[in-house]
């Protein structure tokens, strides 16, 4: 089994890099083949986001 690439946040113009609780597939449309995971934000990292919008 291969690992496919995690695709993190882009927070207050930084690489969010805690840990994802979860992830979500990314597919290549042209061979339905997943092609990377997208973390899924958690209560903590939107409130990072939206704290680091507001500054």
């Amino acid at each position: 089994m291969t690992s496919t690439k995690i695709i993190s946040h882009w927070i207050n113009g930084a690489l969010d890099t805690s840990k994802a609780d979860r992830t979500s597939e990314v597919f290549n449309p042209a061979t339905g083949q997943v092609s990377a995971h997208v973390a899924l934000a958690n209560v903590a990292t939107v409130d990072k986001a939206v704290t680091a919008a507001s500054d």
